[in-house]
């Protein structure tokens, strides 16, 4: 809403139809963006603006074998994540750049820096953008990336309980 992309009608619409349909949350930009109040894209660079983080448009970054090597298919899958590359940053370690749709998941940032085996630091880019980009790059089987994780603890639009 601060980027002027929603109004609060919009949103307040959207978070009913999230309780209506019993959403998990994570769930409430899908909805948003199912609704047509909100592109896809104009999610991507809010996110990417508010966390300070990199926004990348998948359609155009070359991923290589070498990169998919560091992050296996089922990884990617489960965490809906793409590397991008890899880099050395003022004579530090290596380290590699993820793209996914949910830069605060830290479950998958762990996850992704132990397989790969070096630091990650993350990317914001597009759910479908990422689905086409395993896809493509790790074409043994058909993509069945995991719906939106939910997220931990309470919802941000509900109190505690007991309150």
């Amino acid at each position: 809403m601060k980027a002027g992309a929603l109004t609060r009608e919009q949103l307040g619409d959207a978070l009913a139809e999230q309780r209506r349909r019993g959403a998990l949350p994570g769930r409430l930009v899908v909805i948003l963006i199912e609704r047509g109040d909100v592109t896809e894209g104009a999610v991507v660079r809010a996110v990417a603006q508010e966390l300070c983080l990199p926004w990348v448009s998948m359609r155009h970054v070359d991923v290589s074998d070498t990169l998919t090597r560091l992050i296996p298919r089922r990884t990617a899958e489960e965490f809906c994540v793409m590397p991008v590359y890899v880099r050395r940053d003022n004579k530090g370690p290596l380290t590699l750049y993820l793209a996914m749709d949910d830069p605060t998941w830290e479950e998958a940032l762990y996850t992704a820096s132990v397989i790969a085996g070096m630091p990650v630091r993350p990317m914001v880019a597009a759910r479908s953008e990422l689905v086409a980009a395993i896809a493509e790059h790790y074409p043994q089987a058909p993509v069945a990336v995991s719906a939106p994780h939910p997220s931990p603890g309470p919802s941000r639009t509900q109190p505690p309980a007991g309150r």
